[in-house]
């Protein structure tokens, strides 16, 4: 009694109040105000049939119509095929390539100065911007000007040339290995950091045991690099959902069909560049979006955790 009386008349911090009303609540209010608030306004707006332009009142609620509708429109079906094909070919991609990448640097016999640089050329893709990007991807696939098809032509290979051109034949190819070839850089870098945390010692006996470089990996890179990889596979999974828009958007053009669309493509298709848009049922397709990353998100992480502890 005397102790919760003590606890009771104990004077408030005031230094702790400042630090959370100075550092603390500015964040908070800015995060309910651009993240929390337009998925709440998002979803309210998802249950009403509304244009954008007229007034948004009770007379334009359907309740869980924009919803059926949007799960049985063949577009948005494909958009969702469409997104998890773009995130497994980044996910097999990225992944491969990052852990090959960040064991050649870290285990070839390079020199500090040499590695830099192949780290730097790895990085340099992730700082350009999406319209650079694009640029270039689209001079070296275009069919007319570009440098691809010649260089195919050249070495006897033009049967496997699409006559209208790599980009409309093969959009969703094209645009797995554009995302793929933006994100290996960071990705890479996580991994160097992580296998230069493992001890010498563990590589110095395997090989002594007779341990090849392909059981090191298997057997001691590979398991104390899980964590690292574990949050590649999440963060890929989780960006790619959102990302896919920009690089057909930036890609594709107005060019946009069933054969390359995706979530994010149909909900803008659907409301800011529709004559007649639909706000409502584009907002209703923008949720069901965001439940599928969280709930993919949610199943893969708990799959590796399962694996993680399994190794343990």
């Amino acid at each position: 009694m005397l102790k919760h009386d003590a606890a009771a008349k104990r004077p408030v911090d005031r230094s702790k109040v400042a630090f959370f009303g100075l550092f603390c609540l500015p964040p908070l209010l800015l995060y309910l105000l651009f993240c929390v608030y337009p998925i709440l306004s998002s979803l309210y707006t998802s249950f009403f049939a509304w244009s954008g332009y007229d007034e948004l009142t009770m007379d334009n609620f359907v309740g869980f119509k924009n919803y059926l509708n949007v799960l049985t429109d063949p577009l948005f079906l494909s958009a969702i095929k469409n997104d998890f094909l773009i995130i497994l070919g980044k996910e097999i991609i990225i992944i491969t390539l990052t852990i090959l990448f960040a064991v050649a640097l870290t285990r070839s016999r390079f020199s500090r100065f040499e590695a830099g640089v192949y780290r730097f050329i790895f990085f340099i893709p992730n700082v350009l911007s999406v319209i650079v990007i694009t640029t270039i991807w689209t001079f070296v696939l275009d069919p007319n000007f570009g440098i691809l098809d010649p260089l195919l032509r050249a070495v006897g290979l033009d049967g496997i040339i699409p006559p209208m051109g790599w980009t409309y034949t093969h959009p969703i190819g094209v645009i797995t290995f554009v995302a793929s070839w933006c994100g290996i850089g960071l990705f890479m870098l996580i991994m160097i950091a992580a296998i230069n945390g493992i001890s010498r010692e563990l590589y110095e006996s395997a090989t002594i045991d007779g341990a090849g470089e392909w059981m090191q990996l298997r057997y001691i890179t590979m398991p104390a690099v899980w964590e690292q990889a574990r949050f590649m596979v999440i963060t890929i999974l989780f960006q790619s959902f959102a990302s896919s828009f920009t690089l057909v958007k930036a890609m594709m053009g107005d060019a946009v069909g069933e054969s390359s669309v995706v979530m994010g493509m149909f909900v803008y298709q659907n409301s800011f560049d529709s004559q007649w848009p639909q706000v409502g049922y584009s907002y209703a397709a923008a949720v069901i979006m965001l439940l599928i990353s969280a709930v993919a998100s949610f199943i893969v992480d708990r799959v590796m955790s399962v694996r993680s502890g399994a190794d343990e």
